[in-house]
């Protein structure tokens, strides 16, 4: 071959597999680039979420695969930032859609359209219903106001599995132990009719914070800022309310911001509650054991009558008189509420029969009655003027939780004979002169 025809067939050979190539992959990412093909990104994403969506770019790292950089997610009608990543990698297959987050951030409190979609998803109402999509993080940032808690080694599961649809997500908190991460699944029941959501939580070796579940679960921000949980909890939404069960425990808890919310008197110290075995039905408790343990603190006198007037945690006669609130070493005492009443016992092996005490000094003690009407708490929560009946702002929410007494069927009065009502004798007359009628 001439030295001519040489060099034409290299140049020929060099633009088939260098410049062609290196021209299409340039075009490639210039078209990936693009403001076109951002806004395509931003509409679809936009469409599953519910939310109004922004992407600084778009890049393509090897084929099947997209990386979304500066992804925002803004509630769209008040323009609050929802969810932020510094970049997301996106990997198509045959399994489905993973997703790989860095830098991602989820401002929780505004969230309210980000658990809408996720509902979306679990009740079958967007498109590409049947695709799996999974997300790994090795780090989430989780907003709640001006708290936040970094969560590690966070990875999430959504799409069908057999005839329910799930979302699965597990994720540590900083130093806790790998080896038992907090579990979350979410399901969507279609087995039962109407369809029906399933919740079971799991913390594992985790110690929740409270206030980081405040926006999924209103009461936990009852529970003081520092409080954390632990346990396991089971509930499923039916169309009469919540129904399941909880063993649990939450410690750190602030008594006077959790007694302040549904009382005028106040309580003041840190302590724990136990659940021992918690049951819930039609949206109300209906067996609950547990066990309460505070101290040291204070506590208001008005607080500390009311327990003994209406609760029976002493004697009436030895009221204490009017004065500040009085400091004590230490509240404890098990409890039981269902449908036969309120049951309260002492497990002090240091105060026999104690509830309350300072030194030798027992403010509250054991009511010597068993189970009391679960409206005897209402009372002593309630304002003094509102005793009879507790309706008032304090106790409000705990109207709608706590469990309905038994009410059993009255039985007959047996007589000799049954009453009979006599017949009323009427006589008409005819109307006189000046009486008023009608038109």
């Amino acid at each position: 071959m001439h030295e001519s025809q040489r060099r034409s067939l290299l140049r020929v050979l060099f633009v088939l597999f260098c410049v062609l190539p290196t021209a299409a992959t340039l075009l490639y990412g210039y078209a990936g680039r693009s403001k076109s093909t951002r806004e395509a990104w931003q509409v679809r994403l936009g469409a599953a979420s519910g939310m109004r969506v922004e992407l600084d770019g778009i890049g393509y790292p090897r084929p099947g695969s997209a990386l979304l950089e500066g992804l925002r997610c803004y509630d769209p009608e008040t323009g609050a930032l929802v969810l932020h990543c510094r970049s997301v990698e996106t990997i198509s297959d045959s399994e489905g859609l993973s997703l790989r987050a860095a830098g991602a951030e989820i401002f929780a409190d505004r969230g309210a359209r980000l658990f809408a979609a996720l509902e979306r998803h679990l009740r079958r109402e967007i498109p590409d219903i049947e695709t799996r999509i999974g997300i790994k993080a090795d780090e989430l940032t989780w907003h709640v106001g001006k708290e936040s808690q970094t969560l590690v080694d966070f990875e999430g599961l959504l799409g069908p599995e057999e005839n329910v649809q799930q979302l699965l997500v597990s994720f540590r908190l900083p130093g806790s132990d790998e080896a038992h991460p907090a579990a979350l699944r979410v399901t969507r029941d279609t087995t039962s009719s109407p369809p029906e959501t399933v919740v079971e939580l799991s913390s594992g070796a985790v110690l929740l914070p409270c206030a980081m579940i405040v926006p999924l679960v209103d009461m936990a921000d009852s529970l003081g800022k520092q409080a954390r949980w632990n346990g396991r909890l089971k509930v499923r939404r039916t169309a009469r309310g919540w129904e399941g069960m909880t063993s649990s425990d939450a410690t750190e808890v602030d008594f006077r911001q959790l007694v302040g919310r549904h009382a005028v008197e106040q309580l003041w110290g840190t302590g724990e509650i136990r659940f021992h075995w918690a049951e819930f039905a039609a949206g109300r408790i209906a067996r609950l054991r547990g066990t309460i343990v505070a101290g040291p603190g204070q506590i208001s006198r008005d607080l500390l009558r009311a327990g003994i007037v209406h609760l029976g945690l002493g004697d009436v006669k030895t009221m204490v008189a009017e004065g500040p609130p009085l400091l004590f070493d230490r509240l404890e005492f098990d409890f039981s509420i269902d449908s036969e009443g309120l049951t309260i016992k002492s497990r002090s092996a240091e105060q026999h029969d104690a509830l309350l005490w300072r030194d030798d000094i027992v403010y509250w003690q054991v009511p010597q009655s068993g189970p009391q009407p679960v409206a005897n708490l209402l009372r002593a929560l309630a304002p003094e003027r509102e005793a009879l009946v507790p309706l008032a702002a304090p106790t409000n929410a705990l109207l709608g939780l706590l469990p309905l007494p038994n009410s059993g069927l009255r039985k007959p009065t047996e007589t000799a004979e049954k009453p009979t009502l006599g017949q009323p004798r009427l006589r008409l007359r005819q109307p006189a002169a000046d009486d008023v009628q009608l038109r």
